[in-house]
């Protein structure tokens, strides 16, 4: 009931083949090939999965045959990436990046950034600083 239904003619692989009355279900089928009698497989018995073609599985079932086509998942989007405090706050502090502007404001202070600056940041901060003077010399 919830997916795209198609004629018998146009399953692709991974389609499913329903056998049942509309709105029932007894067995079902994927799409193996594509073709003028596609290749299905089975999982409705011990034995399986078995490959059969589909006028021979219409058949043993002896019902009515609803062809429905999987809809891919919407992408997952990336995870954001983590957001270092120490580069957040040095960014904040330089006025710039997404603080352009705004260095020093602390109404746009980094919430991530401890109260009480550790003395490791304001080394790390001034050994990035002379270093980057130092490119552009």
């Amino acid at each position: 009931q919830h997916l795209p239904h198609i004629a018998p003619s146009q399953v692709s692989v991974g389609d499913v083949v329903i056998y049942g009355p509309s709105g029932g279900t007894h067995h079902m089928c994927m799409v193996r090939e594509p073709g003028p009698d596609p290749m299905l497989w089975s999982n409705g018995w011990e034995g399986a999965p078995e490959l059969i073609r589909y006028s021979t599985e219409k058949a043993r079932q002896g019902s009515a045959v609803t062809c429905g086509r999987l809809m891919a998942p919407d992408p997952v989007p990336p995870p954001l990436p983590k957001v270092d405090p120490f580069w957040e706050w040095l960014r904040w502090r330089l006025g710039e990046g997404e603080f352009k502007g705004h260095g020093f404001d602390p109404a746009y202070r980094p919430k991530s950034a401890p109260a009480t600056i550790p003395k490791t940041w304001w080394d790390r901060a001034q050994k990035f600083i002379a270093a980057r003077k130092g490119m552009t010399q």
